[in-house]
């Protein structure tokens, strides 16, 4: 049951304030090292932990640093088009018209129309990309090819019908836990670079019948998906998959609308950048920095938009 704090522990105002500063301290860092704290909330704990022992005046050296993980500020592209305005009467039924905008499609032969996204992709593909426009369905589509046997590992009371596309506690907390055993091996195996043997693995033996996986949709060509898998850092891909396996509900759509791609001979020159950078020329570009020597020599890149 809950009850009441108790008495203040100082009469001064400020050894009080002192004392709840570290009070919030102790339980960011208890949170942090938390096995059931998801993974997205290390993010806030951690810059709440950063705010508080800077207000506390803690000396540097014993102050948390969290600089291994810190997250790179998003990049701001800016794509210019040509807008088609029309005067559109609402649908029947509706009072309002659509805020939808209509672009037109430059890259195209014909000049046609095209939503926005679509006119972004047309920019980025003008310039060697390759991409989809899918609301997430290829972040869903990855996961559930990396987590295919896991997805469907007998576990009691989540499977009441042999017509189900998922485990139902998949879209609750108790999903991770439940199989915590096996989805850290296979994050293991993720991080360590296995994503694209595992992807083929499942490809080769269910899309002959395309077998109904929550998320996994079998358009998408195997070949991009291998090469967008390779364009990502282990451990990235493994942190991404963390993220979907904890909170499936929550993090299972939406974003990101652009997913973006670019495999090209390495030059050993080391350049390329992201959208903005003086050596690209605007290209969306990053490098693949997870140290692993590729055979082919190819310079794997990959952005989400």
């Amino acid at each position: 049951m809950a009850r009441l704090d108790p008495a203040p522990a100082f009469e001064d105002i400020e050894k009080q304030k002192r004392l709840w500063r570290e009070i919030a301290v102790s339980t960011c860092e208890t949170g942090l090292q938390d096995p059931d704290c998801h993974l997205i909330h290390h993010y806030d704990l951690q810059k709440r932990l950063v705010k508080l022992e800077k207000r506390l005046r803690i000396p540097r050296r014993l102050q948390h640093d969290f600089g291994h993980v810190r997250l790179a500020d998003p990049l701001e592209i800016f794509v210019e088009g040509i807008q088609l305005r029309r005067d559109t009467q609402p649908k029947p039924g509706s009072q309002h018209k659509s805020t939808k905008t209509i672009w037109l499609d430059e890259h195209s032969s014909g000049g046609g129309e095209c939503s926005v996204e679509e006119m972004c992709l047309g920019h980025f593909r003008s310039q060697g990309w390759k991409g989809y426009h899918s609301e997430g369905g290829i972040v869903r589509t990855l996961f559930a090819y990396l987590f295919y046997d896991i997805l469907f590992l007998y576990i009691p009371n989540v499977f009441q019908t042999a017509f189900q596309t998922c485990p139902l506690d998949l879209h609750t907390d108790a999903f991770f836990p439940a199989r915590a055993s096996e989805i850290n091996h296979r994050l293991v195996e993720i991080a360590n670079g296995e994503a694209e043997a595992i992807l083929r693995r499942v490809w080769e033996s269910e899309h002959e019948r395309r077998t109904s996986v929550i998320g996994l949709n079998w358009d998408f060509d195997v070949e991009d998906l291998a090469e967008l898998v390779g364009c990502f850092d282990g451990g990235a891909l493994a942190a991404l998959c963390k993220v979907m396996a904890q909170e499936y509900r929550q993090r299972g759509g939406g974003m990101p609308d652009l997913i973006l791609w670019r495999v090209t001979a390495d030059t050993g020159g080391g350049g390329g950048g992201w959208p903005g950078d003086d050596d690209d020329d605007d290209d969306l570009d990053r490098e693949d920095d997870d140290g692993n020597d590729n055979d082919d020599d190819d310079d794997r890149r990959a952005g989400c938009c």
